[in-house]
């Protein structure tokens, strides 16, 4: 029991020690920190252009008047050859030196940068771009204006003229359905003359959806018979880049 208490007590008095020795070397680091800088100042106002300042290789920071050791790393101090003063964030350096490290200095000056980079990559179309213009309807094709990849077409251009017999019998049921109306006129009905003109409606909308634009239909309005090939417009302005 006694000897347990001499070993916690012997253990105490090591940590005491080491607490101490620490708190003075750490006390002795910080004081000397705080002479080498109020030396420092004093060298800045005092010291003669002449006089011999040394300082440390490793810490250039430090400036001594004698000859000595390094405060911080315990280092031999070497002369300073030129005692102009330099900031914190500036190198002095001799002529030889700066001709070893090819040190070219020029004004600072605003302008654009570029430079010319070769990368790998492969280049593709912009898939939000992309359109595809198709028949929607059964038919086919006759003549076809753009018979190639690669050629440019500007909106509204013709692209290709189709035969559908599913085209020929929609323009009939419009046909029929304005001169129906026409007569449905003199009618003292309302509702006939309402689901003549309905059936009017209907026979266009079914041409709209299939591709015809709004002056194709009226065309068709206006001269009253039916053509057999419906001539497909470009939506938009591009390049084709397949032919399907």
């Amino acid at each position: 029991m006694n000897k347990q208490k001499l070993i916690y007590s012997g253990i105490a008095i090591s940590a005491m020690a080491v607490t101490a020795l620490t708190s003075f070397f750490i006390g002795r680091i910080s004081s000397a920190q705080h002479e080498v800088l109020r030396e420092q100042k004093s060298i800045a106002t005092t010291a003669p252009a002449h006089e011999t300042t040394w300082t440390c290789s490793m810490h250039p920071q430090i400036k001594m008047k004698e000859k000595g050791q390094c405060p911080l790393c315990g280092m031999n101090l070497i002369p300073l050859k030129n005692t102009a003063q330099i900031g914190a964030r500036e190198l002095q350096i001799s002529k030889y030196a700066e001709k070893l490290a090819e040190i070219q200095v020029q004004a600072v000056e605003k302008r654009e940068v570029s430079m010319e980079i070769s990368m790998l990559g492969k280049v593709n179309f912009d898939e939000s771009r992309l359109k595809v213009v198709s028949a929607r309807l059964n038919g086919r094709l006759d003549r076809l204006f753009v018979d190639y990849t690669g050629v440019p077409v500007q909106k509204g251009d013709h692209l290709f003229e189709i035969y559908s017999p599913e085209l020929i019998t929609a323009q009939e049921e419009l046909i029929q359905a304005i001169e129906s109306a026409k007569q449905m006129q003199k009618s003292d009905i309302d509702l006939v003359r309402e689901s003549s003109n309905l059936a009017i409606d209907a026979s266009r909308d079914k041409l709209r959806l299939w591709g015809l634009n709004p002056s194709q239909i009226k065309e068709i309005e206006k001269s009253g018979k039916v053509f057999e090939h419906l001539t497909k417009y470009s939506p938009s302005s591009g390049v084709i880049i397949k032919n399907i």
